[in-house]
């Protein structure tokens, strides 16, 4: 097809359990049959409420530890664990964190069985310039982005007879005269007593026709220019967003989004990871 096949890592995620899991032959009951059933091994302790790209690369099991506790995985699988760990104990020493480190992990191994796809992380993605000015039609076109996103998903829910407002996810909220947007916002490095690091991202117009925006009740910037259809102006709000991230500020897109500007910006053809088709439909 002369196509090059890009494989995104969504390191925005919020950190979840870190463990392997493989299926094993248990010994079967009396007259029974043969079981079958799942071992987990714990390869990291996350930090809850932490996105990939945040969490420090000390928190780690050793992987040595990992494969000693594998006397119920067959020999050929536990041949193939200790051979892949090998990759990930020499990726943790040199990425920045636990996502980069298996993602660099796994695509060593891939390069070892003769795949050569590049890589880019959603992190490295939400700081391109392209996404800026992406994320600057959004903040600018906030009243018609509310309207269309829970627009389709009241769509969805209508279609696909689903009565729960959380499904397939809840809608975009709305506080008198602010607006929620589809993405997470959190500052570089803080951590928040009791509460998760990633918030939601919101815009307020203020009395002198600018856009506040904040990470939840927050305030953390704004942008004085609305309309990015005019010439020039989208350039000039990806340039305020970019002050935001040199302030620290993350912006990373949900689900919807993501799928959203990879399918209108980075690909020709897009195939989601697991679980991904219900954000096609």
């Amino acid at each position: 097809m002369g196509g090059t096949a890009l494989n995104l890592t969504v390191d925005n995620d919020e950190v979840g359990g870190q463990v392997m899991r493989f299926p094993v032959r248990a010994a079967p009951r009396k007259g029974g049959p043969e079981e079958v059933r799942v071992v987990e091994k714990p390869l990291a302790k996350p930090s809850p409420g932490v996105a990939f790209e945040e969490e420090r690369i000390a928190n780690r099991a050793n992987p040595d530890w990992v494969c000693a506790n594998t006397w119920d995985l067959p020999r050929p699988l536990r041949r193939a664990l200790r051979h892949t760990l090998d990759y990930v104990g020499v990726a943790w020493s040199e990425a920045s964190n636990p996502g980069e480190a298996m993602g660099v992990a796994r695509h060593r191994l891939e390069e070892y069985l003769g795949l050569r796809n590049p890589e880019l992380p959603v992190s490295q993605l939400a700081d391109s310039e392209a996404f800026r000015l992406f994320l600057a039609a959004m903040i600018a076109r906030h009243e018609e982005l509310f309207a269309a996103y829970n627009g389709s998903l009241a769509e969805y829910r209508r279609v696909y007879h689903e009565r729960s407002a959380a499904q397939p996810m809840p809608d975009l909220a709305r506080d008198g005269s602010r607006v929620e947007l589809p993405f997470w916002v959190w500052r570089a490095g803080a951590k928040r007593k009791r509460q998760r690091q990633r918030q939601r991202l919101w815009v307020e117009p203020t009395a002198t026709g600018a856009l506040a925006l904040y990470a939840d009740h927050d305030k953390i910037g704004k942008t004085t220019l609305r309309d990015t259809r005019r010439r020039g102006v989208a350039a000039a709000v990806a340039a305020q967003v970019a002050r935001l991230r040199r302030a620290g500020w993350k912006i990373r897109p949900k689900a919807l989004t993501l799928t959203l500007f990879v399918r209108l910006a980075v690909g020709d053809v897009f195939i989601h990871g697991l679980g991904g088709a219900l954000y096609d439909k």
